[in-house]
């Protein structure tokens, strides 16, 4: 597993501003699409990394509580709650 991730270098707004950039890349395909597609690429950077899957959707998690990021989480919310419907 790369060092950064295992040790928790990347903050909680960098991932969290990676993940609404990484969505608006898929923003023309039907919603269904996007989710598989997000999902697929969740798994082969957890197998990549050498990650459990469930160990970094806790961290995910832990980073949606985080306050201070609020502005950005409700945004990310925001898009995907548009985008999805």
């Amino acid at each position: 597993m790369d060092p950064k991730v295992r040790t928790g270098y990347i903050n909680a707004r960098s991932a969290v501003t990676a993940g609404l950039n990484a969505l608006t890349r898929l923003d023309h395909m039907p919603a269904r699409e996007q989710i598989a597609g997000v999902m697929v690429m969740y798994a082969v950077i957890c197998q990549r990394l050498g990650m459990h899957p469930m160990d970094t959707y806790e961290r995910a998690c832990a980073y949606l509580r985080d306050g201070d990021i609020a502005r950005e989480v409700s945004a990310l919310r925001d898009y995907v709650d548009g985008e999805l419907r």
